[in-house]
């Protein structure tokens, strides 16, 4: 009795109470503090050059993403847990890039689009892109897609697993057409993707060039629009795994 005395009353009840809530405040800390170290760190100070602009044709964008905003030139998506933001690793050029990051969860869906002028139906869409990160075998980190109103007719991506680089276009009957452009994309390397489309069915022109080499040329390709009323950087569907950085774009009308 005498020892238990001594030893004195152990923790009173308010007290423990109050030594779980610091323990749980403690846990959550460092739960939150590993959430946003998981996260792409928030872009530095920007302020780098405009891009060159070596097309011909009127300026629609011209944008090397020193403005520490996608949203500058861009109509922005970025679901679920997707991300479509501003980087200061390593750009291409200057002090940032615009980065994409897409999950394979379902609801995970990120790009950038830019509307065109009305009656456009002949473009440039120039520039340089770095994947990271690829996503299953059999999908794909697309670069340059190209829309009449909401129907996709053309774009340029890189396979994954193989590395390929690719040209897909819609047919009229709703199917798509693959042409691979002799090219292969390294991870972690920028590449530069000119693509030059004029829509006029039957008629229409498509050419890419890769790195300042024409790849591909086709002056009767069939495309099924005349019109093109979006380009979009990134995929307008979800669970497009991968992880890549974009700069110094520049789309010019004709």
């Amino acid at each position: 009795m005498h020892a238990s005395a001594a030893a004195g009353p152990g923790p009173q009840p308010h007290r423990r109470r109050a030594h779980a809530v610091a323990l749980l405040l403690a846990t959550a800390a460092v739960l939150v503090a590993g959430v946003l170290s998981a996260a792409p760190a928030a872009a530095a100070s920007c302020g780098g050059s405009s891009p060159p602009i070596d097309r011909p044709g009127s300026v629609v964008v011209a944008d090397s993403f020193e403005s520490g905003s996608v949203s500058t030139y861009w109509t922005k998506t970025d679901e679920g847990d997707a991300w479509a933001g501003i980087t200061t690793s390593g750009p291409h050029r200057g002090l940032c890039a615009g980065r994409i990051i897409v999950t394979s969860s379902s609801t995970s869906r990120a790009n950038l689009r830019r509307g065109l002028p009305s009656g456009t139906d002949e473009i440039w869409a120039v520039g340089w892109f770095r994947v990271d990160r690829q996503g299953y075998s059999g999908s794909n980190v697309p670069t340059f897609r190209f829309f009449n109103g909401s129907q996709r007719i053309l774009d340029v991506h890189r396979a994954n697993g193989s590395g390929s680089l690719w040209l897909r276009t819609a047919s009229g009957s709703g199917s798509w057409r693959y042409v691979w452009l002799n090219r292969y994309i390294e991870l972690h390397r920028w590449y530069r993707i000119d693509v030059h489309i004029r829509t006029s069915w039957s008629s229409s022109v498509v050419s890419v060039w890769v790195n300042g080499t024409r790849v591909y040329a086709n002056t009767a390709y069939s495309l099924p629009a005349s019109r093109l009323t979006t380009v979009m950087i990134g995929a307008e569907h979800v669970k497009q795994l991968g992880d890549f950085s974009v700069d110094d774009v520049v789309l010019t009308r004709l």
